[in-house]
């Protein structure tokens, strides 16, 4: 330890830095703002909680962290939403269901009301899904993300082909570059059997993000079925009439 007047200086340091401290962690404990930031860091420990015990099928202690998590959370947070998706992830409806209806009313996040969506159109949910996609579209009429979301959610359904076109060829507009983007208009031109104009879409968002699986799979399986198709139309030209 030092010694002399340089010891005291550097201890005088050491309590001037510790009551700083312990002033800004009584600031933060006692500050509206502060507990907020505090409830807001036990709100995502307990959700993170819960997410491992669902993974673990300790249902009951996962709906306990859950319900913890949304006492504590900030409207920032979105947890409603959240703990909505993971429960549809786990193909569990009725758990996420009042989590659902909190959320379809108060998420402020387009984007996140457009995955709870996608979540929900996957779990056969479709009067739900179509009722969190129309509220995304409406917070986030032209948020390209937003629409691709939705767009590449009906496309991997396989259910309003059209309206999904209409909305990717939007999102498009907004970010003509965007490959992930691309990549969901060529599969929807897929799911319409429009191989033709598919597959050099799908070329495009191939260039744009090589060697990403989920693209370079609907690639291959967009050009194998433009092959199947010019094949059998040679077929039928060149057969007697």
């Amino acid at each position: 330890m030092p010694e002399g007047a340089g010891g005291w200086r550097y201890s005088w340091d050491r309590y001037l830095a510790a009551a700083v401290i312990v002033a800004l962690l009584a600031y933060l404990l006692h500050s509206g703002q502060g507990r907020q930031m505090w409830r807001g860091y036990w709100a995502q420990r307990h959700f993170l909680s819960g997410a491992e015990a669902l993974k673990r099928a300790e249902v009951q202690l996962a709906e306990r962290e859950f319900q913890a998590a949304q006492r504590l959370a900030s409207p920032r947070q979105n947890m409603p939403a959240t703990i909505a998706t993971v429960y549809l992830a786990y193909g569990m409806g009725d758990a996420a269901r009042p989590y659902l209806q909190q959320a379809l009313k108060s998420t402020p996040d387009p984007l996140l009301l457009a995955a709870l969506g996608n979540e929900l159109l996957q779990s056969h949910q479709r009067a739900d899904a179509e009722a969190a996609f129309a509220r995304a579209l409406k917070m986030g009429p032209n948020d390209a993300e937003v629409l691709n979301t939705v767009g590449y959610a009906y496309a991997v359904a396989g259910v309003e082909l059209e309206g999904a076109e209409r909305l990717l060829k939007q999102a498009l507009h907004l970010k003509p570059e965007a490959p992930h983007i691309v990549d969901s208009l060529g599969w929807v031109y897929f799911k319409m059997d429009r191989f033709k104009e598919a597959v050099p879409l799908l070329e495009r968002a191939a260039k744009g993000m090589p060697g990403n699986p989920e693209i370079l799979s609907h690639l291959r399986l967009a050009r194998r079925a433009l092959h199947q198709e010019q094949a059998t139309a040679a077929r039928a030209k060149q057969s007697p009439k």
